[in-house]
């Protein structure tokens, strides 16, 4: 990597993506990376770090919302400012988060822009699953204040518009490929080999030096139960695959199949 270089991570909510900032952050230490950051050296950033938020390293993070109004950083719900100079502000991170989904030139300015842009993408129903833990969580109840009644609620609303949110988000980066420099991360790939996954987002980011015998060692720190058991916070929950088979209806799992099948069995997630 040169000095200059910025990498972003996208990808929906409850995809893995504490854990894939994680992973990449680990591996920019590694590789001797100097750190930017705007947040960090922001006024907000001391008050900030007093706030309640879903996990320790929020307040530090630099997040970049691209909407059709432009850019904005923010920390959670709490602050928001909008960003009126992209290059100024890429100029002054080195790692980037955001949930936006593509939105064509808008996008295009921000990923061009990146040595690397990780897309991190989960299976819809575990991910949809994890969404409601969390949302009822104490932190979640507390401070999000779920419309809906209670879990059950929330998850036979969501699958009636969340397929198709996701279908839409996953297929357009997908698309990408190719096109901008964008490596698709699939967080059961993550769980089944975390060696092997750091080593691949390494030579992504151009890291090549690191060895696989070292990212078996950082993996070590980076497993999942390694990272709930250090964060403490509601935002990383159980993190299983596959839950939506006992705990989806039949009617719920249709919608899934309707809406985003295709994508679905192209990424490797079973029907049924």
């Amino acid at each position: 990597m040169h000095d200059d270089d910025v990498i972003l991570q996208n990808g929906m909510a409850k995809s893995g993506n504490y854990w894939l900032y994680t992973c990449l952050q680990a591996l920019l230490a590694e590789g001797g990376i100097a750190m930017r950051s705007y947040i960090q050296n922001h006024a907000i950033h001391d008050e900030a770090k007093a706030w309640t938020l879903s996990f320790p390293e929020q307040a530090d993070i630099d997040v970049i919302d691209i909407t059709p109004d432009g850019y904005f950083t923010r920390i959670s719900s709490k602050f928001s400012e909008e960003i009126t100079d992209l290059d100024a502000h890429l100029g002054r991170v080195r790692h980037l988060w955001s949930h936006s989904p593509y939105r064509g030139p808008l996008s295009d300015a921000v990923y061009q822009r990146c040595r690397r842009v990780f897309y991190v993408v989960r299976d819809p129903r575990d991910a949809l699953l994890s969404q409601a833990d969390f949302m009822f969580s104490e932190y979640g109840r507390t401070h999000l204040k779920p419309a809906a009644a209670d879990r059950d609620s929330f998850i036979e609303e969501r699958t009636r518009s969340y397929p198709g949110h996701w279908a839409h988000h996953v297929g357009a980066h997908l698309e990408l490929q190719g096109r901008l420099p964008i490596t698709i991360v699939q967080y059961e790939d993550m769980k089944a080999d975390l060696p092997g996954q750091l080593k691949r987002l390494a030579s992504a980011m151009g890291l090549d030096g690191i060895s696989r015998a070292r990212t078996e060692t950082l993996a070590a720190s980076l497993g999942f139960n390694a990272m709930k058991a250090r964060s403490g916070s509601a935002h990383l929950n159980k993190g299983r695959s596959g839950r939506w088979r006992s705990e989806l209806t039949v009617d719920q799992q249709d919608r899934f199949a309707e809406a985003a099948g295709d994508l679905m069995a192209q990424l490797g997630y079973a029907a049924g």
